[in-house]
């Protein structure tokens, strides 16, 4: 390659570098917006509705963070029923407001 062409691919890469960083810290600054926002919400909900938001979120998470969470000083007892009897609102039957069918959510997800 030239000089003139090695010159804009390292202007190129350093632009797409800043991009990135930007997209980055707006990412960044909108989970911490969203895990502000959650935790304010959490002491809102009734224990049954806490119950299964917990439930929701045991289940999708890693092994690792599904034991963070149960320790969450929020979580309800009731929790445990509710993963054990695998009767969270994702597993249970509902109507896909796309397809106007019943569906399970987990198919809708495939």
């Amino acid at each position: 390659m030239s000089k003139k062409t090695d010159a804009l691919m390292d202007r190129l890469k350093i632009v797409l570098e800043s991009e990135a960083d930007k997209d980055a810290a707006i990412e960044r600054a909108s989970m911490e917006a969203m895990m502000r926002t959650q935790a304010r919400q959490l002491r809102t909900l009734d224990k049954k509705a806490l119950a299964e938001l917990f439930a929701e979120f045991e289940q999708a998470a890693t092994a690792r963070d599904r034991k963070l969470i149960a320790a969450h000083p929020l979580r309800p007892d009731a929790t445990a029923a509710i993963i054990a009897a695998g009767s969270t609102p994702t597993t249970q039957t509902t109507v896909h407001p796309a397809a106007g069918a019943s569906t399970s959510d987990d198919q809708t997800k495939a």
